[in-house]
């Protein structure tokens, strides 16, 4: 299959019908493809993944809004059998875990570089955050960190995105078109 040149966005064919079409392999590409543990992702395919993502949210399984309970949830303390446990290398558990999205980041904050150096090139942080956190679009937005980047650069850009991220999901949420300028068709005045 020719995903590299339908990623590359050369493609001038009407990639809707594409992913009409083969929606179930192109999915999978793009976890390939953003996912580090599976291949290396160059500066093209993240960006061209990000472009698929905004443009075709419902179809690559990602959504642009969240509920207030979705939020809530995100924002919640996981079940002990699914906390997360930093290590610095197989098997080597520094003692250190963490049971929440905002725990993960304090822990983050503080834990060796080592550790990252280990989780972040695996996945680990990115399958827990998505799997177990359950916000898909901070797993989503970790894998686009630039690679090569020291232990403590990389924990700057991860502390960075998870703590916008928390700051997101806590912030109320302002309707766009409050309902009080629009009518009973859903039709709004600006």
């Amino acid at each position: 299959m020719l995903i590299n040149s339908t990623l590359s966005l050369n493609v001038t064919l009407n990639f809707s019908t594409f992913l009409n079409i083969e929606e179930t392999i192109v999915n999978a590409k793009l976890y390939e493809l953003s996912h580090p543990s599976f291949v290396t992702v160059d500066r093209q395919q993240q960006n061209d993944i990000a472009f698929l993502s905004l443009m075709y949210p419902r179809r690559l399984g990602m959504s642009k809004t969240l509920t207030k309970q979705d939020n809530s949830k995100i924002l919640s303390t996981v079940p002990p059998e699914n906390t997360f446990y930093f290590c610095t290398a197989e098997g080597v558990y520094t003692k250190i875990s963490a049971i929440s999205l905002e725990d993960f980041a304090d822990k983050l904050d503080g834990i060796d570089d080592s550790s990252i150096l280990f989780h972040y090139p695996r996945g680990d942080f990115q399958a827990w955050i998505r799997d177990t956190v359950g916000d898909r679009e901070l797993a989503d937005k970790m894998c686009f960190i630039q690679q090569g980047i020291s232990g403590e650069q990389l924990r700057q850009e991860l502390l960075k995105m998870v703590k916008t991220r928390i700051s997101e999901l806590k912030a109320p949420k302002q309707e766009i078109f409050p309902s009080s300028i629009c009518n009973k068709d859903g039709l709004c005045l600006s």
